[in-house]
């Protein structure tokens, strides 16, 4: 989940261009990742709420961080595809 997470993130980051120029590139893929990372901490830690019935636990939120890193390298490798897809339907 969180490495859609993560794509879906990075993708939008870049194609809004809400990010400004200085964090073009790597720094739109940094920030996503620190997004996702920090919003699946955020849900472990509020799994220790007693109302929820759910346990907080360390190698869940080391999984979502994995999912988030693992998108990035996914995405950074897949990119060139990507624009090559992009500029054929935008073209077109």
């Amino acid at each position: 989940m969180y490495f859609v997470f993560a794509l879906v993130l990075i993708h939008e980051l870049k194609r809004s261009g809400k990010i400004r120029p200085k964090y073009d590139g790597n720094g739109v893929i940094l920030i996503s990742v620190l997004i996702v990372i920090i919003w699946g901490g955020i849900l472990e830690i509020l799994q220790q709420i007693p109302a929820i019935h759910r346990n907080c636990d360390f190698f869940d939120f080391l999984a979502n961080a994995a999912g988030a890193v693992l998108a990035a390298a996914f995405y950074r490798i897949s990119e060139p595809l990507l624009d090559k897809i992009n500029h054929i339907f935008i073209n077109s």
